[in-house]
């Protein structure tokens, strides 16, 4: 959904940043749904945010071709084995606290996140 025109007009670290805050947004938005009453807005704007950022990380653990086949397994295999346990543990969590207030988590490791966008930057050619 116009990914690419977002890294040739920012550059591949503020597209990433960008996508960030529209996850978190989206992340918000959904978990805020019992006062504002629009979840189907944040469930958007996460799947949004998570379709453009998640293909730039990957292309930004493929830059350096020494390391690219281990980076990019490792976050494949990170990505298959959230998608097995994310499911679970919010679930639990939901039990405790409720599960709008479970999806407080993913929001935390979201804002985290916004601290590591420069890794993204592009490797100089040697």
């Amino acid at each position: 959904l116009g990914g690419d025109l977002m890294i040739d007009k920012f550059g591949r670290v503020k597209a990433v940043q960008i996508s960030l805050f529209v996850t978190i947004a989206g992340v918000a938005i959904f978990t805020a749904s019992d006062l504002i009453h629009l979840p189907f807005v944040g469930l958007f704007l996460w799947g949004l945010g998570m379709s453009n950022g998640f293909p730039m990380m990957i292309s930004a653990m493929g830059d350096d071709l020494k390391w690219a086949t281990p980076r990019v397994n490792m976050i494949i295999s990170m990505v298959y084995l959230s998608s097995l346990t994310a499911g679970p543990a919010l679930g639990a969590v939901g039990q405790v606290v409720g599960l709008y207030a479970a999806f407080g988590v993913p929001l935390i490791f979201l804002v985290i996140a916004t601290f590591f966008t420069k890794s993204a930057t592009p490797l100089k050619a040697n």
